[in-house]
């Protein structure tokens, strides 16, 4: 693994500093080789808040950082594949496994750099005005909606969403699936529109219809450190 942490200093000292928060989609999509796991999540990201604060040699903190949410996603992962039957709650999954956790390690690797280092800039938009569609799922209601957000006004995406989530009476779980969607259109991700838009609708479909958004909210608070399994 390539030591950048001496190199990152010299260029953008600032890193280490109290910055505006911004938030980035950290997007992973990892299975395992035997094709038994497949993990497929976003996460937003306040560079402004790390899990573990950043510190000298940056390259051991920021690895540290990416083993931290490594291990989040695939713990968190375990918890969600817990169900529910007529009679009893079904046990605790169990995915994790040090290949699955080196792969995910990977993939959050060069982002959290690109972040760091300036790299998602390219992806930011070139406009004030970016377009936004919302075709998302959440609990078996389907949400829909069209608008335009301004760059170059200070709103936050997570109390958007918030506000959204209150005025259309949306389950709890929908600010932070409105809120990924909305950062990963800021950052340039594009995503099918779908459906033609009949303006904001919140609207119960039928559970067999149903594509569940999973998205989660990591470093946007500080968690209690988590078990890191190595072996």
């Amino acid at each position: 693994m390539e030591d950048r942490s001496e190199t990152t200093l010299m260029e953008t000292p600032e890193v280490l500093k109290a910055q505006p928060a911004k938030l980035f989609p950290l997007r992973i999509d990892a299975t395992a080789s035997n094709g038994n796991v497949r993990i497929i999540d976003t996460l937003l990201f306040d560079s402004n808040c790390w899990p573990i604060p950043l510190s000298k040699p940056l390259n051991d903190s920021v690895e540290a950082n990416v083993r931290h949410i490594a291990n989040f996603i695939i713990s968190d992962a375990e918890v969600i594949g817990m169900g529910r039957t007529v009679r009893h709650f079904t046990n605790r999954v169990d995915l994790w496994s040090l290949e699955l956790q080196e792969k995910v390690e990977e993939q959050l690797r060069s982002q959290i750099w690109d972040i760091l280092g300036g790299g998602r800039e390219a992806l930011e938009p070139k406009e004030n005005i970016v377009k936004i569609s919302l075709r998302l799922t959440v609990n078996n209601v389907l949400i829909n909606d069209d608008f335009d957000w301004d760059t170059s006004v200070p709103m936050c995406p997570i109390e958007f969403a918030n506000t959204m989530a209150k005025e259309l009476n949306l389950p709890i779980e929908a600010p932070v699936v409105i809120a990924t969607s909305i950062v990963e259109q800021l950052n340039g991700i594009k995503i099918s529109s779908g459906q033609i838009s009949t303006g904001t609708s919140a609207k119960i479909i039928d559970s067999r219809d149903q594509v569940a958004n999973l998205a989660h909210v990591v470093a946007l608070h500080r968690p209690a450190a988590l078990d890191e399994r190595t072996s």
